[in-house]
């Protein structure tokens, strides 16, 4: 979906929220019968996108719980009472991986 102002944008991304925990049935007007969890996404940049794969695979290597976007940057975190971390670019990714290897060696 393209916005045509920042305002309606914006509005639509406070609100995403809202169906979380729901399930596509529980939305009638979608006409849906799928047992499987809604969520709204942003839309990337190829750039982004493939920034996201590979901060995914990292996420599953380490077995980490969280992946998700904000305002273009993309963000991990290992449980719910853990710090996040947020990637822009792949140097921030390498400079992750590097701390991470670092720690794991110890």
């Amino acid at each position: 979906m393209k916005f045509t102002r920042h305002s309606v944008r914006n509005k639509f991304y406070s609100n995403r929220r809202k169906p979380a925990r729901k399930k596509a049935k529980d939305l009638p007007h979608l006409n849906l019968s799928s047992e499987a969890d809604v969520f709204v996404s942003e839309s990337l940049t190829p750039f982004k996108k493939k920034l996201f794969g590979d901060v995914n695979k990292v996420k599953k290597h380490l077995k980490w719980k969280y992946i998700w976007t904000y305002n273009g940057r993309i963000f991990i975190r290992e449980d719910e009472d853990k710090p996040s971390f947020s990637f822009d670019n792949a140097e921030d990714l390498n400079k992750f991986n590097l701390e991470h290897t670092n720690r794991a060696c110890r």
